[in-house]
């Protein structure tokens, strides 16, 4: 069974009363990732006329939107508030329609800004590109839809030595351009009663990685996470990244490599700590 138009309205429609009788005007929702702002756009803005404002600080919102059932952003966010999804089942099959349809106004979007640029975005070669965009936009930014706290799985163990993983690939999106920027993080902590999975350190860089961002604040998340969720007696990030946007575009400084640092608890207050954590970084 394949969804019509008119079922996705009626879908629409009868959320929309659901949430207008639970919440007032002005209470926040928090898109979860592109979906969810998909599932705002069509509902918030177009049904209930920008009654409710985005909230950037998810941990701040009345409510979470999202466009299809998601057991994963179900299980992370219920535990702070209601998260409502557009479409509540979750067959691939039968949301093809939908997404065609929910996709449409980004893909114009993109071909508008193709033929800005003086290309015809109709011919081959280029007629499906506004879609390829728009999935790897997606792909780029997936990481809105994961939450720190579900993907720092930690033990319990009694540990008193820096725990280090070096040379962490990742590429991100500056937001300011929206052009990328990849390089490798160093990701460190000092164990108090538990430790973490030493693939957990790569997907928490993954998690911030994946929006888009600005180095400065990657790095500081990435520290931050580590000791809000592993309650570590200090953490330490150091990213090196290079900047599609200052490389091929601006100054054009191909070979130029950004450093920031962030270094919590021990890593800032000791000066041992941190002279062992740069010495092992090199």
């Amino acid at each position: 069974m394949l969804y019509k138009f008119r079922d996705f309205d009626n879908e629409r429609m009868e959320l929309s009363k659901q949430i207008t009788t639970m919440y007032p005007e002005g209470a926040s929702v928090y898109p979860l990732g592109i979906n969810g702002m998909f599932a705002y756009s069509f509902l918030v803005r177009e049904v209930m006329q920008d009654r409710f404002p985005i909230e950037e600080d998810p941990n701040k919102a009345d409510f979470y939107l999202t466009l299809f059932f998601d057991e994963v952003a179900q299980k992370t966010y219920s535990k702070k508030g209601p998260v409502f999804h557009l479409i509540h089942d979750p067959n691939p099959e039968i949301a093809q329609l939908p997404w065609d349809m929910i996709s449409k106004k980004p893909t114009e979007n993109i071909r508008t800004l193709i033929n800005a640029l003086g290309e015809n975005p109709y011919r081959e070669g280029l007629e499906k590109t506004p879609m390829r965009v728009l999935k790897s936009l997606i792909e780029m930014t997936s990481g809105y839809d994961q939450d720190p706290s579900e993907v720092l799985v930690v033990f319990p163990e009694v540990c008193d030595e820096m725990v280090l993983l070096k040379n962490i690939e990742f590429h991100s999106l500056c937001e300011h351009h929206l052009l990328p920027f990849s390089g490798v993080a160093h990701v460190a902590y000092l164990p108090n009663t538990h430790v973490v999975g030493v693939s957990k350190l790569a997907r928490l860089v993954e998690v911030f990685a994946k929006r888009m961002q600005i180095q400065e604040r990657l790095t500081d998340q990435i520290t931050k996470a580590l000791i809000d969720v592993v309650r570590c007696k200090g953490a330490a990030c150091v990213i090196e990244a290079t900047h599609l946007c200052m490389s091929c575009r601006g100054i054009q400084k191909q070979n130029a490599r950004m450093v920031t640092s962030s270094l919590l608890g021990a890593f800032k207050d000791d000066p041992a700590t941190r002279q062992e954590f740069f010495s092992m970084i090199g």
